[in-house]
């Protein structure tokens, strides 16, 4: 099962490859990354991956449309509430 690793506060999560990280978030006690709005809008979550981006899936045009407006370049930031957990990903909060 794939892992997420938050690498500021070394917390890790496992879950089953597809799991939207968002149900990590309501069920399994994510607790060190701020969240808020759940939808993709506020940024709360954002976090610079550490490891291939492409492991937490793929950036949907409202989650790119809201990293532009927080000047953080969609290539190399994801707003953790939209990924999907593909595979192994470690992440810094930005």
């Amino acid at each position: 099962m794939p892992k997420l690793i938050i690498k500021d506060t070394d917390e890790t999560i496992e879950a089953e490859a597809g799991t939207p990280v968002s149900d990590l978030f309501e069920f399994d006690g994510l607790r060190s990354v701020p969240v808020n709005c759940m939808r993709g809008i506020c940024g709360s979550c954002a976090v610079k991956p550490v490891t291939n981006i492409a492991h937490l899936g793929e950036v949907h045009e409202g989650e790119k449309g809201t990293l532009e407006i927080l000047a953080l370049c969609p290539s190399e930031y994801r707003l953790l509430c939209q990924c999907t957990l593909v595979r192994d990903s470690e992440v810094e909060l930005a």
